[in-house]
């Protein structure tokens, strides 16, 4: 059960959302969380200089839908059964950016990585480097909410990324190992990337490590992502750090946005 110390954390933060961005809190509170994400894309959307219709073009692929119950299907019997709206978010945004190299770190059952992929697919461009390590079963990580938890480990009989279609394979490149010893040596490898996403260790030091890492390599106008950024300030850190204003796609918080 979370602590009371948690509760009144995140209820100090929807209350300075609430105040910061009363447009946001409207929307999510009269129609949902996946509402809320959408008005959060189009506002990058916006500072990226692409028509509101285009991202509803997007947003109405009639394909994702089987890309959804694919994933569903493949996850069935494993943690990773549930399909959130963030991979949807993600696959336009990548489709408004049209990123030749996207690099993210953390794959386990490959949800994040079909919609990533699915992107790159339908714009017929780009390729998803991808650096991840097998976590053991039974292994534990720290929730801010409930101290330590199991990890959602990839069952035994699985591979990394099982969830992948194999139609998007041809476009993506697997690095096994952690990011501290897999990212530097990819990054000079690649020279440049356009999008960069965190969904690896959520710990302050790892999450600094890679934004800090991979902003040189980000041209104007790239993007870095990141999931679980209510875990700490890593990403508020950052963002303060380079000057730049972070957007959560979600009103709850959890995946962030920051444009360079």
């Amino acid at each position: 059960m979370a602590s009371l110390k948690y509760y009144f954390q995140q209820g100090y933060r929807y209350l300075e959302k609430t105040v910061n961005d009363p447009p946001l809190a409207v929307n999510y509170l009269r129609y949902g969380s996946q509402k809320a994400s959408q008005l959060q894309v189009r506002r990058l959307a916006k500072g990226l200089k692409v028509e509101t219709q285009e991202v509803k073009r997007y947003y109405q692929n009639p394909t994702l839908e089987d890309l959804t119950k694919h994933i569903r299907k493949a996850a069935e019997g494993t943690p990773f059964v549930g399909v959130g709206s963030a991979g949807l978010d993600i696959y336009v945004l990548l489709r408004m950016l049209k990123p030749e190299v996207v690099v993210e770190t953390g794959v386990e059952a490959g949800v994040s990585s079909s919609y990533i992929l699915k992107a790159l697919e339908d714009n017929n461009r780009g390729t998803l480097y991808s650096i991840d390590y097998r976590v053991p079963e039974g292994s534990l990580t720290e929730s801010p909410a409930l101290g330590l938890v199991p990890v959602e480990a990839i069952p035994q009989e699985k591979e990394t990324g099982f969830v992948i279609p194999e139609s998007f394979r041809s476009r993506w490149v697997f690095r096994n190992g952690k990011s501290s010893e897999i990212l530097p040596g990819l990054l000079k490898e690649l020279g440049r990337i356009d999008v960069f996403m965190h969904d690896s260790l959520h710990t302050y030091e790892n999450m600094m490590f890679e934004f800090s890492a991979v902003w040189d390599y980000l041209p104007k106008g790239g993007l870095l992502l990141s999931h679980d950024t209510d875990f700490n300030n890593a990403f508020k850190d950052f963002s303060s750090r380079v000057k730049r204003k972070p957007i959560e796609l979600t009103f709850r918080g959890g995946a962030t946005a920051l444009i360079k």
